[in-house]
């Protein structure tokens, strides 16, 4: 999670123009991991209750490189070597705006137009939670669907992965090669814990900690090389980046301790455009979150998640993506789908766990010169973990189509929406100008929609997965995600399984307002609450010693 917090923040500190030893790269860390932390602790305690660890969601990646093909949101090309790099094809620029964009009121305000909007998006999310509304949406998302939406995100992130890959291609590809292989060649490899001896504890690092162990070697080496000056020192060179003194700066302009607060960038403002993006990103993230929850419960051995469990989760990531947006994180944070499978990997499933890390994760986004020294991690470093990040996301959509049926049907609606996720966005970029309706917002807006691979992809594959005939089994819609009485699953199984997605602290109070419950679609039903209460009074009754000795 570190590693892509990492990635994450400093796109966006590129996309808003950020000098490459700005401090606000700095601050956008903090909050990234601020945000992490709070939506962890919050999820593990008061949403789904699984050990879900929550980070930075790349369904935010596509629309906000859409946004940046926008000519008001390029950052000058006269400037380029210490702004990073321009996300976007080359265009002419106003010699106004290239002054402009690098105040820093120029940085705050799209800081403040990512928080407004992201803090409205999120609002979707919350009513979705609050209402129960999302086991009606799950209807009409197949398997086909999710994975062209995921797989999606991974094309998207492909030019991200090449701008700042060829900085210096030689550390990004070493840096990523040395992912992959820790993920499919080393995998079972354990190294010993200190003491030295037999028995001693093992940890499988290259298992647990794939993309951490390749960054960190990265920068080693990145660092060795920038010692005996291998890299040149010509500032304006694209190798510089590769130097770990290139951001340095940072470090000696950021203070010992930093708090993120809601609104450190001033008041949040609206764009319509903007808002659009984010919402397809929120609802992309919530649909991948709800596979999530039940591939977890599936490896802690426990029941499936009732509905009101799941719109519990749900609920708690739209407060958590509406309390990122007044912070200024400008993404929203989402369940780790790799997270859930390191579950399966070390048999580890503890709430406590969870806690505990988002309680580190706290601590260390106000340790203001932890987060300056992350922001210093050399650009082509960076490309290597989008060029790992490209592959994971690719392969986690494609395995979602483990229980599709592969025939002309599902492949020929996966390939037409994939197709159009590419083509849509690269015809946008290659004309920036087509698009003339003669209303400016509403210009940006179709360019965003249309910009954005995602939402091509993902709304393409929904309208033809429900529109041309097929089975339910041929479509991968027959299974536990599927199903429709998940309450009265918990009915059969043993009372402590029960508690797994309650809440022990709030039974008493629940008891005495369970009607409270029929208008609350994330509490838990009547009916279990009942069920609870007569199995509690068969407990006490049992465990009451005989009067008559018997």
């Amino acid at each position: 999670m570190v590693t892509t917090a990492m990635g994450f923040s400093a796109m966006l500190s590129d996309i808003v123009c950020a000098n490459r030893t700005d401090p606000i790269r700095a601050q956008i860390f903090s909050t990234t991991l601020m945000m992490s932390g709070i939506a962890t602790f919050l999820q593990s305690v008061f949403g789904i209750r699984l050990p879900m660890f929550q980070g930075p969601s790349s369904s935010f990646i596509p629309p906000l490189v859409a946004l940046s093909r926008l000519d008001a949101w390029k950052c000058p090309e006269t400037d380029i070597s210490n702004t990073g790099y321009n996300i976007s094809s080359t265009t002419a620029i106003n010699m106004t705006f290239m002054h402009e964009a690098h105040t820093l009121e120029a940085k705050h305000n799209k800081l403040m137009l990512f928080s407004g909007s992201l803090a409205v998006a999120a609002l979707l999310e919350i009513i979705l939670g609050f209402t129960g509304f999302t086991g009606f949406l799950v209807k009409f998302v197949s398997p086909i669907t999710i994975a062209a939406t995921i797989t999606s995100i991974g094309f998207s992130i492909i030019n991200l992965a090449i701008k700042y890959s060829e900085k210096h291609w030689g550390i990004s590809l070493m840096t990523a090669s040395l992912g992959l292989i820790a993920i499919l060649y080393l995998g079972n490899m354990s190294i010993p814990l200190p003491p030295f001896r037999k028995g001693a504890k093992r940890i499988y690092i290259f298992r647990n900690y794939p993309v951490l162990f390749a960054v960190g070697v990265g920068w080693a080496v990145a660092h060795i090389l920038t010692v005996y000056n291998v890299f040149t020192s010509d500032r304006t060179h694209s190798h510089y980046t590769a130097r770990t003194d290139a951001k340095i700066e940072i470090l000696h302009l950021t203070p010992w301790f930093y708090l993120p607060y809601p609104g450190q960038y001033g008041l949040p403002t609206f764009n319509m455009a903007i808002f659009l993006g984010f919402l397809v990103a929120t609802l992309t993230s919530m649909i991948e979150s709800i596979g999530d929850y039940f591939a977890a419960a599936q490896l802690c051995n426990i029941p499936r998640p009732p509905h009101h469990a799941v719109s519990r989760g749900i609920l708690i990531e739209g407060l958590a993506g509406m309390l990122s947006g007044l912070m200024g994180a400008c993404h929203a944070t989402t369940s780790y789908s790799g997270h859930v499978a390191l579950i399966g990997v070390t048999k580890v499933a503890s709430r406590i766990v969870l806690i505990t890390a988002a309680v580190i994760l706290f601590i260390l986004s106000v340790l203001g010169k932890v987060a300056a020294f992350m922001a210093t991690i050399p650009d082509p470093i960076i490309g290597g973990i989008f060029i790992v990040t490209v592959v994971i996301m690719t392969s986690v959509g494609l395995s979602t189509l483990h229980g599709v049926t592969l025939n002309s049907r599902n492949t020929l609606i996966l390939g037409v929406a994939l197709g159009l996720g590419i083509l849509s966005p690269t015809w946008i970029e290659d004309n920036p100008n087509s698009i003339k309706t003669g209303n400016f917002e509403l210009d940006q807006i179709i360019k965003i929609i249309l910009g954005t691979d995602m939402f091509i992809a993902g709304i393409i594959a929904a309208i033809l997965d429900n529109t041309i005939p097929g089975t339910k089994k041929e479509r991968g819609m027959v299974g536990a995600d599927y199903e429709e009485e998940a309450d009265n699953q918990l009915e059969s199984i043993d009372q402590s399984y029960k508690d797994v997605y309650e809440f022990p602290m709030l039974q008493n109070f629940l008891k005495k307002h369970h009607k409270l419950c029929k208008m609350c679609p994330f509490l838990p039903t009547p009916k279990v609450i009942c069920d609870r209460r007569l199995s509690e009074a068969i407990e006490r009754r049992l465990s009451e010693p005989n009067e008559k000795g018997l």
